[in-house]
């Protein structure tokens, strides 16, 4: 498959003397404009720092402490990062630096720096991110004061994660394994290296090699699923399987149970309406809302309703690049989540023995997204195994749990572009991995602000980023 046909780069204009929109531009120079545009959006800005983030945890959006940390969040995400993309590309190619973006910039670091107190909790603080990136990008231009305020703020940062345990918040689901380990260990990644902590980053990256296998389950007996048991009877018209000896009590009405290896494709998610103890045959007999479809019987194995304080899956895994996450939320939403950090931490640490796991996540997102329109595609988080997910439904995410609410491709956007930009670092043919349509997805969102760090790190092949 060919790479995706980028124009040539041609000599780029310097900053200052990027000629009107009226004239003729390369195409790598008209988005120069755009990026010299959109941070001069940022100039006027009031510094949107918080003392302490607040969303993970917290299912209403519409209180006043989630949207002054989601405040903070646009600003770590969106404006610091394009502020330094483009000081970056006004001092490297000539012309008079654009000092008042640097002192934008600065003025953002300092002022989260000297505010922000560290919880430690991962999904909050994935956001710091671009704030630790780019606060080494411009080290130098920091005054030693400046510099000892930074680094105090990135020690209590590392204090604060270090101490850290994953103990969910009421209703907030099993916290094992996904990707708020992922989040959290992309962050510690950023902390040791910053500090330049060699012991640290040696023992993360083993930690790593282990926890990878559990956020991507498929073949990892360590990671727990629930009891089985046989299907030994089956019935398309009563919509219902049996198995042997009695187990009412691990089968209530309104659970979801799991059914795979059923030959008359009698598999997926099932929600139990009723269930009969058979005392003649010995037999649980189980009755489901789902429609059964094809012949009766065909065996398999009928997997108990997941409860995460005992269990970590509600079902095995079945394909490789499955994540925990998925599995968990049966929403892409999250699978995309998870492979996020993850590839930002690679490419940052360089440390590719994860290439193998994260390649299968990418091929398995992209399966799914490009399946064919007879491929049946269930709502995202029909069948999630996390109570949070319907109390953010009930609340104010409307994306959650509702017949409206399909993975739409334009959300992977961030991922596909980094993803590009790893593999293109690595002198690989990026569409080895990234089917060419799911560019197409991507590109349609890049006038989204949240994508345009990775756009421009996308089309300036990480000149900039």
């Amino acid at each position: 498959m060919p790479l995706y046909p980028f124009p040539t780069d041609t000599a780029p204009v310097a900053a200052d003397q990027l000629p009107s929109t009226t004239e003729s531009l390369s195409w790598h120079n008209v988005q120069r404009k755009r990026l010299k545009k959109f941070a001069g959006q940022y100039i006027g800005e009031a510094d949107a720092a918080v003392v302490t983030l607040r969303s993970q945890g917290e299912p209403d959006t519409s209180l006043k402490v989630v949207q002054d940390t989601r405040a903070g969040f646009n600003e770590l995400r969106v404006r610091l990062p394009v502020l330094s993309q483009y000081y970056t590309y006004s001092t490297q190619h000539g012309g008079i630096p654009d000092t008042e973006f640097l002192s934008k910039i600065k003025s953002i670091i300092l002022s989260w720096c000297t505010k922000n107190i560290s919880t430690g909790k991962p999904i909050d603080e994935t956001n710091f991110e671009n704030l630790i990136r780019v606060a080494k990008r411009h080290w130098a231009s920091f005054s030693t004061t400046e510099q000892g305020i930074i680094t105090a703020w990135v020690q209590q940062l590392r204090v604060a994660k270090e101490a850290w345990t994953f103990v969910p918040a009421a209703g907030e689901g099993s916290l094992l394994y996904g990707n708020h380990y992922t989040h959290h260990y992309k962050i510690l990644y950023q902390v040791y290296d910053f500090l330049g902590d060699t012991v640290k980053l040696a023992a993360l990256r083993t930690t790593l090699q282990t926890f990878v296998n559990q956020n991507f389950p498929f073949g990892n007996a360590a990671v727990s699923v629930p009891p089985s048991h046989l299907v030994v009877g089956a019935s398309v018209a009563e919509k219902r399987f049996d198995v042997d000896g009695n187990f009412v009590a691990v089968f209530p009405a309104g659970s979801t149970v799991y059914v795979a290896g059923n030959t008359r494709g009698h598999n997926g998610y099932f929600r139990v309406t009723a269930v009969t103890y058979l005392t003649s045959s010995n037999k649980t007999r189980v009755f489901f809302a789902e429609p059964l479809s094809g012949l009766d019987g065909g065996g398999g194995t009928l997997y108990r309703p997941h409860n995460p304080a005992l269990y970590d899956m509600p079902r095995p895994a079945v394909d490789a690049g499955e994540s925990i996450d998925y599995i968990r939320r049966n929403a892409m939403h999250y699978h995309q989540y998870d492979l996020e950090p993850w590839i930002e931490l690679v490419t940052l640490s360089n440390w590719r023995e994860f290439d193998t796991k994260l390649i299968a996540g990418l091929a398995f997102l992209r399966a799914t997204v490009t399946a064919p329109n007879l491929v049946r595609k269930p709502y995202e988080f029909t069948y999630s195994s996390d109570t949070f997910d319907a109390l953010r439904w009930q609340t104010s995410r409307s994306e959650y749990l509702q017949p409206s609410s399909l993975y739409v491709p334009d959300k992977m956007a961030r991922l596909i572009f980094a993803c590009d930009h790893y593999f293109r670092k690595n002198g690989e043919a990026a569409t080895q991995n990234i089917d060419t349509r799911l560019y197409h997805f991507a590109m349609r969102s890049r006038f989204l602000p949240s994508t345009w760090p990775y756009y421009f790190r996308f089309v300036f092949g990480g000149g900039y980023g």
